[in-house]
C-alpha cells in the first residue's frame, strides 16, 4: 500500500477528501496532516467557548480522537 505521503505529491496538493480517505486505510500521515491543517483554526474557537486554555486543548485533543476514531 503507497500512502499519498510516500508519493510524489506535496502536502498543500492534497484535499482534504484525498486526505481522509488514506486516513481511512491506515495512513497516520494524512490524519496528522489533516490534525496540523485544522487545529490552529480550531484551537481559538474553542478557547473562545470554554475560556481556559488547559480546557481548550483537552477539547481539541478529544474532537480529533473522535474523529480518528
Amino acid at each position: 500500500m503507497q500512502t499519498y505521503l510516500a508519493s510524489n505529491k506535496r502536502t498543500s496538493d492534497l484535499t482534504d477528501d484525498d486526505l481522509v480517505q488514506q486516513a481511512q486505510i491506515g495512513d497516520p500521515g494524512a490524519f496528522e496532516i489533516l490534525f496540523e491543517r485544522y487545529s490552529t483554526l480550531l484551537f481559538p474557537l474553542i478557547s473562545r467557548i470554554v475560556r481556559d486554555e488547559h480546557l481548550a486543548h483537552d477539547v481539541l485533543q478529544h474532537v480529533f480522537l473522535q474523529l480518528y476514531r
